[in-house]
């Protein structure tokens, strides 16, 4: 297979988590489906690549496919792994809001500093937490949204 359809069997081979029997059935049924499906379609007078995205097209998307054939142990993981995910997200904007409140009370502390016995924490005392949370956050967030883009791209 050369084309679309060629780039669909990598990708649904690459996305797969079975075992390589299973995996090499599933690639050869999707393989067989789409051979006679762009036969089809190259015998109705669809070009080539139409023809091939018909036939992708009638076959189902990666990520459907490979829902379709996730194990139990599969689905798990995938509840895990978006579990996880979601607590990295939560952590990003933690920290990020950290800092931003951290760098507000120490620009709050510096303009306008507080009576000696009452009020927010002296600058010193905030200063470590701004740059720990200044540091952390905006990474932990990064990361995130590169992790989610090639997850993503590696799904379909």
């Amino acid at each position: 297979m050369t084309g679309p359809a060629e780039g669909y069997l990598r990708q649904l081979r690459a996305s797969l988590r079975t075992p390589p029997g299973e995996t090499s059935r599933i690639l050869a049924e999707a393989e067989d489906h789409l051979r006679e499906s762009v036969a089809a379609g190259l015998a109705a007078g669809l070009t080539q690549t139409e023809a091939a995205e018909a036939a992708i097209s009638s076959f189902g998307s990666v990520r459907a496919v490979v829902r379709a054939h996730q194990t139990r142990r599969g689905r798990a993981a995938g509840v895990l792994k978006r579990l996880a995910m979601a607590a990295w997200l939560t952590a990003g904007i933690v920290f990020t809001s950290v800092f931003a409140l951290s760098l507000a009370m120490l620009v709050i502390g510096l303009v306008a500093p507080p009576p000696p016995d009452e009020g927010p924490p002296a600058p010193g005392q905030v200063a470590p937490l701004v740059v720990f949370c200044g540091l952390l956050g905006p990474v932990l967030l990064w990361s995130f949204f590169v992790n989610r883009r090639d997850l993503q791209r590696s799904s379909g």
